[in-house]
């Protein structure tokens, strides 16, 4: 709440004090996790877009001094955590973060004498997110890579319900969403630990 006291969108959230510390961050590090989307602008303005995540990144390289709030602690002993990238966002994980490559997976149809590599691909990448994700989060990144993300382009009239054409992956996807139970052991991660020399030594709100 504090980043955006007086703000209408995210622009120049980045440049609040309590999270000077992203001027460290850049996309090598994102890319490093995982995160390979075509950015188009810089850094400072794709943080801002996430500044939740930003803000919790606060919260738990946080340490208020005489006995406050110790976020470093909490992150280390009460977080569930999972791999997010495994477990959200299991499609482009395993195909890349290109929209339409996952709009082509959702409106390939099912056909069990199908067999060429494009089929084959589609077809494990459903049942990865049927059996192996939590979700599949369906991203718009408007104007934030070079390429469309899957959710604008499912946003265009031209593929209205091309997420769930009778006979498709997307059917599929959406009955097993609801009719299908994991039968799997849930994956969870050791909180990575937050190094001595990022713990900021101050009050939740002080600059």
């Amino acid at each position: 709440m504090e980043l955006w006291k007086g703000r209408i969108d995210f622009t120049g959230v980045i440049q609040s004090p309590l999270i000077g510390f992203m001027k460290l961050i850049d996309f090598a590090d994102t890319d490093h996790a995982g995160y390979k989307w075509d950015w188009k602008i810089d850094e400072q303005t794709a943080f801002g877009y996430i500044g939740q995540v930003i803000a919790w990144m606060r919260l738990t390289w946080l340490q208020e001094p005489h006995g406050g709030f110790d976020g470093v602690g909490y992150w280390a002993s009460k977080v569930l955590l999972w791999d997010a990238l495994p477990e959200n966002l299991p499609a482009e994980n395993a195909i890349g973060f290109y929209g339409e490559d996952l709009l082509r997976v959702f409106a390939m149809k099912l056909d069990p004498n199908e067999r060429d590599a494009e089929y084959k691909k589609a077809e494990d990448v459903v049942w990865k997110m049927l059996a192996q994700s939590v979700l599949q989060k369906i991203t718009h990144g408007k104007g934030l890579t070079h390429s469309l993300h899957c959710g604008t382009l499912l946003d265009m009239p031209e593929n209205e319900g091309k997420d769930a054409e009778p006979g498709t992956f997307g059917e599929l996807l959406r009955y097993g969403s609801v009719h299908f139970e994991q039968m799997r052991e849930m994956e969870y991660i050791v909180a990575p630990v937050v190094e001595a020399e990022v713990i900021i030594r101050k009050g939740v709100l002080e600059p």
